[in-house]
């Protein structure tokens, strides 16, 4: 317990350490650090005060065992009342006697150690057994998550809320086909990362029920996870794809503008950390490309680029996944370019309504101007065919 609180506590000191240093809040951190110590130490003390009174009876024991059935019989064997065998008959049965009763001190120690784990597995146990309580006691309802007849993304009557039970997103119904491409905005806090957490699964707490397409589906988090190893490892997390080789990881790096890090597959390196977040974030996108999923959810996915970087990589999935389904989450300008249709959370009474809104005016000029050119000759055909059936409704 106390020493699990101090590893918390430095954990959480070095995943943060840029952030402490530019606030200048070392002394905070200091003293956090110092009363975790300070609780371990305290509870050091107290544990080597038991031991060291647990050895002192132990070893005395261990030296006034053999010598204590003499003391008492001796007499007797002076007295000429017990032969030399009956004393020695007698130092062994108090010595099976006091082996017996020493057997719970030899092994208290060991009964401490499985104390305290048998403690923390019950702790665990209680807190998992309370979050299915909550789950199940939130007004009665939770999300059903449930894979789907068809290939497409359904949203029926979802209901999404906090777990106190206050509502986030009103009644929701959305349907996304495959090689949609849909945007949903909204204020900070309305809850777009919920819709996504609960298409994931990982968000229970509401009501109504999600149908997931067939296809493969790859969620992109604002922040990107990355596995401890080589670069090779992290770009194919969280498995390899079948004929995937270096040439297409490199030419993957190329593409996302990450050239310098093409000759790094074999370095193991903490890359969560000696990467940038614009250079996380398009890692991600470069996995994204090497694994070719048939759906992406993209929670503020491009929010650590600039303008130009982020136009540039929505481009590149519409040119090189132009039949996967992509639903991006974010209140950036200019991601509406990269989208067919629009949905926008405003805030309501009883948690944010999400509403429809048209193609943007953009689109529609782009799809003019792609409709003048031979569409055989354009990149990401599933992309514009998606884009026409948005704006002309067929």
């Amino acid at each position: 317990g106390r020493e699990a609180d101090v590893r918390s506590v430095l954990i959480r000191a070095r995943e943060n350490a840029e952030g402490i240093a530019l606030m200048r809040g070392e002394p905070d951190e200091r003293m956090r650090l110092r009363s975790a110590m300070g609780d371990l130490r305290g509870a050091w003390h107290n544990q080597t005060r038991g031991q060291g009174s647990l050895a002192l009876l132990t070893s005395a024991l261990a030296y006034l065992a053999p010598v204590v059935p003499l003391v008492v019989a001796l007499p007797r064997y002076l007295g000429g009342d017990l032969q030399l065998g009956g004393l020695m008959q007698t130092a062994q049965a108090f010595s099976n006697v006091q082996w017996s009763l020493s057997w719970l001190i030899d092994n208290f120690p060991r009964f401490a150690d499985w104390r305290a784990s048998v403690d923390r597995v019950v702790h665990l146990h209680h807190v998992l057994h309370d979050l299915e309580d909550t789950v199940e006691t939130s007004h009665g309802e939770h999300i059903v998550v449930t894979p789907g007849e068809r290939d497409r993304l359904l949203l029926r009557e979802v209901g999404l809320s906090r777990p106190d039970g206050e509502a986030l997103v009103a009644e929701a119904e959305i349907e996304i086909q495959p090689g949609e491409r849909v945007l949903i905005r909204g204020q900070s806090g309305s809850g777009k990362s919920t819709i996504m957490r609960a298409v994931a699964g990982v968000w229970p707490w509401g009501r109504g029920h999600v149908e997931l397409p067939r296809g493969r589906i790859a969620f992109m988090p604002q922040k990107p996870y990355f596995p401890l190893g080589t670069l090779r490892e992290v770009m194919l997390y969280p498995d390899k794809p079948d004929g995937i080789e270096d040439d297409d990881l490199r030419e993957a790096l190329h593409k996302v503008g990450l050239d310098h890090l093409r000759g790094r597959l074999d370095e193991e390196q903490r890359w969560d950390l000696i990467l940038s977040g614009g250079e996380q974030q398009r890692v991600a996108f470069a996995r994204v490309l090497i694994h070719q999923p048939a759906w992406v959810f993209m929670d503020e996915a491009t929010s650590a680029l600039d303008e130009p970087g982020q136009a540039n990589i929505m481009r590149l999935i519409a040119e090189e996944l132009p039949n996967t389904a992509v639903v991006s989450i974010g209140h950036r300008p200019g991601l509406e370019d990269f989208h067919t249709r629009e949905l926008v959370l405003e805030p309501g009474e009883d948690g944010a309504q999400l509403r429809a809104r048209a193609a943007p005016r953009g689109l529609r000029e782009l799809y003019r101007k792609v409709s003048a050119a031979s569409r055989s000759e354009l990149p990401g055909h599933g992309f514009w065919s998606g884009l026409r059936r948005t704006l002309v409704g067929r």
